[in-house]
């Protein structure tokens, strides 16, 4: 007999539009761990998930919250359909009475689409007033994406800024995911695009390096882990994609490893999350579930069937002194955030 669904640690409620994107911040020693979630109706949500109540919820866009990402305690970024992506200064959680959020900076996204934007943060100090954050974003026409350097202490911008191109635009379609990611001591950019390919560009060039063909539907998400050079791709079909990096002196080599359906009818992927301590990803899909693979052999071990409608976001926390479990937060249209604590 199979053995039922896990059930969520707790869910949080309260949100008046779609879920479409969830984040952790792990706490420091004595705080408390938070969420931030940001929905259809342009609402951007802080979560204690000590009290498990909303700390803050403000109208951070004019149009659908499609990404959310802290910088830091006391900065948030926030990426909306108005073309806007915005860095945000919170105040203390700790006061009682909480002035609303003030925007730092602003930057404009030329290009239209779902794609959410990526940070790679260079330190935590919020003291220098040099950039300490790269954001990375889809472009327009032949810049397939862009990055722009932010110094999250005070919101100024700076360089470097690069563009990434792409022969052709046409053939690869929409940019429809983004990752930043450094290895020996060299930044990459890598965008996943309708076509259903991954192209990796090295930034301090702009060359690209390498595309690997995944999908013959539109790629939709994908999450890398760099401990091994191994990522894993959604898209709108009920297949997932197991592809992987190597560094060769100064070529880039990437190739398609192994495919794998997933359980049922999913319809098609909206995002993946790799655990940082690589037990385990989770797959969220367009039929509301979230399929739970072992990362090293892709065993399926869990199909969480907690939400109604689809799933929008899928993140792990990190595992820290005063939180050592990791948790996997999920965000659905179904306007619910699910906790879960698995296989720690």
């Amino acid at each position: 007999m199979a053995r039922p669904p896990p059930d969520p640690l707790y869910s949080l409620r309260g949100s008046s539009g779609e879920v479409n994107t969830v984040a952790f911040l792990n706490p420091n020693d004595g705080q408390d761990q938070l969420l931030v979630s940001g929905g259809s109706d342009g609402q951007v949500t802080t979560w204690s998930l000590k009290t498990r109540r909303p700390v803050c919820s403000f109208a951070g866009h004019e149009k659908s919250v499609i990404a959310v990402e802290f910088a830091g305690r006391n900065r948030l970024f926030s990426q909306g359909r108005d073309g806007l992506i915005r860095l945000w200064s919170l105040a203390d959680d700790r006061s009682q009475h909480a002035p609303t959020p003030r925007i730092l900076c602003e930057i404009k996204v030329e290009a239209a689409g779902f794609c959410r934007f990526c940070l790679f943060r260079r330190h935590i100090s919020l003291v220098s007033d040099g950039p300490d954050t790269i954001v990375m974003f889809p472009g327009e026409n032949e810049t397939a994406l862009k990055t722009v350097a932010i110094a999250t202490g005070t919101g100024q911008t700076g360089h470097p800024v690069y563009k990434l191109p792409v022969e052709q635009p046409e053939r690869v379609g929409m940019c429809m995911a983004v990752h930043l990611f450094e290895t020996e001591e060299r930044l990459f950019g890598a965008g996943g695009f309708e076509c259903g390919d991954v192209l990796v560009w090295r930034l301090e060039d702009e060359m690209l390096m390498t595309r690997v063909s995944l999908h013959r539907e539109p790629l939709t998400c994908f999450s890398l882990d760099l401990t091994c050079m191994r990522g894993i791709s959604g898209a709108a079909e009920n297949l997932c994609k197991i592809f992987e990096f190597e560094l060769n002196g100064s070529e880039l080599i990437s190739s398609c490893v192994k495919s794998f359906e997933l359980l049922g009818a999913s319809k098609g992927v909206s995002d993946t999350a790799i655990r940082s301590d690589g037990k385990i990803c989770a797959v969220g899909c367009w039929n509301g579930s979230v399929q739970v693979f072992s990362w090293k052999k892709l065993k399926p071990l869990a199909v969480l069937t907690y939400h109604t409608m689809g799933i929008s976001s899928v993140t792990f926390s990190e595992s820290c002194s005063s939180e050592p479990a990791i948790l996997l937060a999920v965000g659905s249209r179904d306007k619910r955030i699910s906790i879960w604590s698995l296989y720690n």
